[in-house]
């Protein structure tokens, strides 16, 4: 019995690390797509911080899913990203020789949080930054 228990509290501190919901505590969203990365900036509870999404997501096979420290843009290019709402969509290329690319999308709310007005994700924290 204990050990069921003892399950049942690692899995609901599993779930509730990867919890997103940053939304809820951020306002003026938006995407900055610098060189080589693309970047989440946010003002949560006052602070004006960016979050690489490099450090939150990857990309196989030209989906684009969270993994720490994943390095996405090395398959979805900056340029081609965007916000809508907390829907991040990004043209993705397959990590195959012929080229082909396509649509992707993955909603950062479900994964990124605002834990202290700080945009995190898997432990990642965001930079402050003066305004937003």
């Amino acid at each position: 019995m204990q050990i069921a228990y003892l399950l049942s509290l690692v899995a609901f501190a599993y779930y509730a690390q990867v919890d997103g919901s940053f939304a809820s505590h951020c306002e003026h969203v938006s995407i900055v797509n610098g060189k080589d990365h693309t970047d989440l900036q946010a003002n949560c509870g006052g602070q004006c911080n960016v979050l690489n999404l490099d450090l939150c997501y990857a990309s196989h096979h030209g989906g684009i899913s969270a993994q720490d420290q994943g390095h996405f843009n090395s398959l979805c290019y900056p340029n081609t990203c965007s916000l809508d709402g907390t829907t991040l969509n990004c043209v993705c290329y397959y990590d195959d020789a012929e080229g082909r690319r396509r649509n992707s999308f993955t909603d950062l709310n479900e994964l990124i949080s605002a834990d202290g007005g700080i945009l995190t994700c898997f432990g990642n924290k965001g930079t402050i930054l003066q305004a937003c």
